[in-house]
């Protein structure tokens, strides 16, 4: 029940009518931007992982200060950030 919930408030609020609002909630209080690794299972599917690190970056994304703490998520250009 609660994941169809989720698959409402995403696709109503997010995907198909965008507001001001929920965007800056989900920036400010979720971790939605933040980039996850997809590991395999054994069924032939793929489930999120641990987050993306700077590390598993080429060039830990130019980071030089402990780079395998520091997680990756997408910017309001579309960018990778730290």
């Amino acid at each position: 029940m609660a994941l169809a919930m989720g698959h409402v408030i995403l696709k109503e609020f997010h995907l198909d009518n965008p507001s001001r609002y929920f965007t800056d909630y989900v920036r400010r209080y979720t971790d939605m931007p933040m980039l996850v690794l997809l590991e395999p299972r054994e069924a032939g599917y793929y489930a999120a992982g641990r987050m993306l690190r700077a590390s598993d970056l080429l060039d830990n994304l130019g980071q030089k200060n402990h780079p395998q703490w520091k997680t990756v998520a997408i910017d309001e250009m579309n960018r990778l950030a730290i």
